[in-house]
């Protein structure tokens, strides 16, 4: 009788992707909103500008894609999942905000999307490995690059940003779109970069960072630095005891420019061009401030604040008196609890505590490649988080990439806690005598 294991080995090697694949790499497709270059280009774009058949249909796509990789991945569920558990408690409270939001059909719509994000997710991580994940994530990357450029190539006019400022914003449909996925990609090339150097891996970090900067997102860009710099200090810390003192003596001094930097930002952000007060943000921070006040345990509800006029006026009279339209808080914690309260904020801050301790413990152990990639990766959503939302957009890939780390590396450990023949608790540390990527055979 053949193994099973042996049977999908030797499918894997047969078979470049299997279905689930394919659906996942559809899935962080339109969730990311790369197919709505498509949309732009045969219906065009205007301000206010409505859903049409063609959006509602790959979003009910989206909705089936997440269905049949869940139901697919919850086969494979041994145990119920925390890290899952946790994730779909904020999906749930966030769609539960409709009953005191201040927009209730915006709170319901979005919550809804976030909820079928948390399912695919879920569902993706249980039917691949952490290896498997940083592919498929590097390949939808890669696509949205290379469908970038050739738009820009082909159609300029549509490709660049309507701001006639000259940024790229390719398929999608802001260059601060742009500008994550380019830097998300980067990050999978570092990851990939440290279990094999390659040079194509070498020149693809590169693509992503021409893209990036051609995006003029700032925030992107400093997150792109941060991961390289990041990544360096992992890899000075694995080349023995000479390496880790100088990854160590790197951050001592490194962590002072940091802190100074922080302490000044008016003062960087003007040696980069930019205008000193964040484009108007710190002044944004004190009108938000205030409104959290007025709603501090539950919030204004999920994507609720920022409303049209005629739905809320306090964001209207806010953007009259700052003189442009207000989007977001520009803080990641700000917009936490201008739309959840502190409520919603505690229950992100346990999930981000969680996922962290997840990767921390696990450095030493047989996913600690993906461990490693986890931590630049929150490294960067607290650097993105000081001017942007960060967490709360399920479109956003930082935030595929956020609760697929926490899925992969719970799947991992408790992989690993089985192969030691020990109960897959966090408090237990796994054997170091298990070989290869914990979590491939989960």
């Amino acid at each position: 009788m053949v193994n099973p294991g042996v049977s999908a080995v030797r499918r894997s090697r047969t078979t470049w992707m299997g279905w689930h694949e394919i659906a996942a790499v559809l899935f962080l497709l339109q969730g990311i909103g790369a197919f709505g270059v498509v949309d732009r280009l045969i219906y065009g774009e205007w301000d206010g500008k409505q859903g049409d058949k063609f959006s509602q249909l790959l979003n009910f796509l989206e909705i089936i894609l997440s269905a049949l990789l869940f139901v697919r991945g919850l086969r494979r569920w041994r145990s119920v999942r925390t890290s899952a558990s946790l994730a779909l408690f904020i999906g749930f409270f966030l769609l539960a905000s409709t009953f005191w939001s201040i927009d209730p059909p915006t709170a319901l719509r979005r919550g809804i999307l976030f909820i079928t994000m948390v399912v695919g997710i879920i569902g993706i991580a249980e039917n691949v490995t952490p290896e498997r994940f940083i592919d498929l994530l590097l390949f939808v990357c890669l696509a949205c690059a290379v469908s970038s450029t050739v738009l820009l190539v082909v159609y300029p006019s549509n490709a660049l940003s309507s701001l006639n400022d000259g940024a790229l914003r390719g398929i999608f449909s802001h260059k601060n779109v742009l500008g994550p996925v380019m830097a998300a990609g980067a990050l999978c090339c570092l990851h990939k970069m440290r279990a094999k150097l390659t040079v194509i891996y070498g020149f693809l970090l590169l693509y992503f960072c021409v893209l990036t900067v051609a995006s003029k997102s700032s925030t992107s860009l400093v997150t792109a630095m941060a991961f390289i710099a990041g990544n360096l200090f992992v890899v000075l810390y694995r080349m023995g005891a000479a390496g880790r003192a100088l990854s160590v003596v790197s951050i001592i001094v490194m962590a002072p420019l940091a802190i100074i930097g922080v302490l000044n930002v008016d003062w960087v952000v003007g040696l980069l061009g930019k205008d000193p007060t964040l484009t108007g943000r710190t002044d944004l921070w004190g009108y938000t401030i205030g409104f959290i006040g007025d709603r501090p345990i539950l919030g204004w509800g999920y994507d609720s604040f920022w409303a049209p006029a005629n739905t809320n006026p306090y964001a209207d009279s806010i953007s009259r008196v700052l003189g442009w339209t207000v989007p977001e808080a520009h803080n990641g914690l700000l917009e936490m609890l201008l739309e959840i309260g502190a409520v919603g904020t505690t229950i992100y801050a346990l999930v981000f505590i969680y996922n962290f301790v997840l990767s921390v413990v696990s450095l030493n152990f047989p996913a600690r490649n993906f461990a490693a990639t986890s931590l630049l990766l929150y490294s960067g959503i607290l650097l993105i988080g000081f001017t942007e939302e960060v967490l709360l957009d399920p479109s956003q890939i930082l935030v595929t990439l956020f609760f697929g780390s926490g899925f992969l590396m719970e799947k991992a450990w408790r992989a690993t806690s089985r192969g030691a023949g020990r109960p897959a608790r966090l408090h237990r540390w796994p054997s170091r005598r298990v070989p290869g990527e914990a979590g491939a055979g989960s």
